[in-house]
């Protein structure tokens, strides 16, 4: 889920440098700080209950990166 949720922060930031629309600039922002913020939280369960070792995922993208 961390991979997702990060791909979502990066196509939010993407919004944000490129949009000129006020309520989807809103959007992206709230989608930046919520998914941060669980992001963060799921780093943190995963150094709780595995902190040896090392997290390697494979994930295939679900957005354009050329936005």
């Amino acid at each position: 889920m961390i991979p997702h949720h990060q791909e979502a922060i990066d196509s939010a930031t993407i919004i944000l440098q490129k949009s000129q629309y006020t309520k989807l600039k809103g959007l992206a922002q709230n989608i930046v700080d919520a998914q941060t913020k669980e992001v963060s939280m799921m780093q943190g369960w995963l150094k709780d209950r595995y902190p040896s070792s090392i997290q390697q995922v494979e994930y295939m993208q679900m957005m354009d990166k050329n936005l």
